[in-house]
């Protein structure tokens, strides 16, 4: 019963990616971002990251997104910058999901799953299990790209991996 509540009422939350500097990290935050995304790369350094995970306010939730496989490079990041969520594009496995768990206290795992096709919703029931949220994306076919990509894709597709039930665990 508690936990329905507790789903019933988180309503809409909005997870802003692509921050790179304090500034926009903060002002994100205070036009209503419940969580930041962070991915380390040329544009936003270790140290800035965790700099910006230092300042957020309270309940303002911090998530690593990661692409890469090595999972002593993730716990590396998350231990560092100070990150107790991560939000994974690749195509980390069960055990490995399980590893990220022990290695990291408290983590939450959302999965992205980019949004292709009809075969989409039987990933999203496979690729539940181990997580703690499903994050429903948008690939770029032609770059590869998954998520920021300014695209739509298409929502029935989203509507019937909701109506199947995968997010009422």
């Amino acid at each position: 019963m508690g936990l329905q509540i507790a789903k019933q009422s988180m309503g809409i939350r909005v997870k802003i990616c692509g921050i790179t500097n304090l500034v926009d990290a903060l002002s994100s935050t205070r036009f209503g971002a419940d969580a930041l995304g962070l991915r380390i790369r040329p544009k936003l350094s270790e140290d800035t990251a965790k700099l910006i995970v230092q300042a957020l306010p309270p309940f303002i939730a911090p998530v690593l997104l990661v692409r890469e496989t090595n999972l002593k490079e993730i716990v590396r990041l998350s231990n560092y910058i100070g990150i107790s969520t991560i939000q994974i594009y690749s195509s980390l496995n069960d055990s490995q999901i399980s590893v990220l768990r022990n290695s990291i206290t408290g983590l939450k795992i959302i999965r992205a799953l980019a949004i292709i096709g009809p075969e989409t919703v039987e990933m999203a029931l496979k690729l539940q299990y181990g997580v703690d949220a499903l994050l429903l994306d948008t690939v770029d076919l032609r770059s590869g790209q998954i998520g920021g990509t300014g695209k739509v894709h298409d929502w029935t597709l989203s509507r019937e991996i909701v109506s199947s039930g995968v997010f009422d665990k």
